[in-house]
């Protein structure tokens, strides 16, 4: 009955604010015993999800028009430009204006979603048709990054900015969250909510 969110998928503050791959191969372990036991409980709680069938006529009417499009932009060329914008404005190292610089690439990759075309009109394992769906979703979390990044006037973790390079525990020991929103500017409401301080308090790494 729809997605069954768990371990850092449900709540990526599991490793603070500088996530190393190394350090979660136990997290994998541990949320996968406890969120598949809780899965099993879950599931006896909810009832059948009848699917919409305007919802599924809607879906393979928006992915018939993708594959009906004329020739136009390449999906890979519009794929390749956010991903060049996001790593120039936001990636290792960045600052207000590198961040408003991704920002503006992406209204521009959004301009162009309509106009790309998908090459492969074929409907069996069709991976340019694949890759047109994917951008979409990309698009949406590189805009929810670059909202948080740019909230954030902090640096903290992997969010280094080079404007802004200490943690300011005072104002921002806090989650940051975002949701899709239209009314909101850029299509991203951001709010926070306050960490909770079990056993250990924040401390500065240094080496």
């Amino acid at each position: 009955p729809g997605l069954y969110a768990a371990g850092e998928c449900a709540n990526v503050s599991v490793h603070g604010a500088n996530r190393l791959g190394a350090n979660s191969l136990l997290d994998t372990v541990v949320f996968g015993r406890r969120s598949g036991a809780h899965a099993v409980e879950y599931i006896k709680t909810v009832g059948d999800h009848s699917k919409s069938e305007e919802d599924i006529k809607s879906e393979k009417a928006r992915i018939q028009a993708l594959l009906d499009r004329p020739k136009g932009e390449r999906v890979a060329t519009v794929r390749n430009d956010m991903a060049r914008g996001m790593t120039k404005g936001i990636g290792v190292f960045r600052d207000q204006a590198s961040m408003e610089g991704a920002l503006e690439n992406l209204v521009n990759v959004k301009s162009r979603m309509d106009g790309f075309s998908v090459e492969n009109k074929g409907k069996v394992f069709n991976t340019d048709l694949m890759f047109a769906l994917e951008l979409e979703f990309m698009v949406d979390c590189a805009e929810a990054v670059v909202a948080g990044a740019l909230t954030r006037k902090e640096s903290r973790g992997a969010h280094y900015r080079t404007d802004i390079t200490e943690r300011d525990d005072e104002n921002w020991l806090k989650h940051t969250l975002m949701y899709k929103d239209e009314t909101a500017e850029n299509g991203v409401r951001v709010e926070t909510s306050d960490v909770t301080i079990t056993q250990w308090e924040p401390i500065k790494r240094v080496y």
